[in-house]
């Protein structure tokens, strides 16, 4: 399961959303520091309506 999916599940299971949007924007940082330290870390915006 990607990061990005378990990050979805999480939410999903704490928060019960009616609407849920995680975008992975780990591009927009490639270059920054830990970007290419290779530890799985991401960059994910998220956006949800109660």
């Amino acid at each position: 399961m990607s990061i990005q999916a378990r990050i979805e599940e999480k939410l999903k299971e704490t928060f019960a959303p009616e609407r849920l949007s995680v975008l992975n924007e780990s591009h927009l940082h490639a270059g920054h520091h830990h970007a290419e330290s290779g530890h799985g870390c991401g960059w994910f915006r998220r956006r949800s309506r109660a």
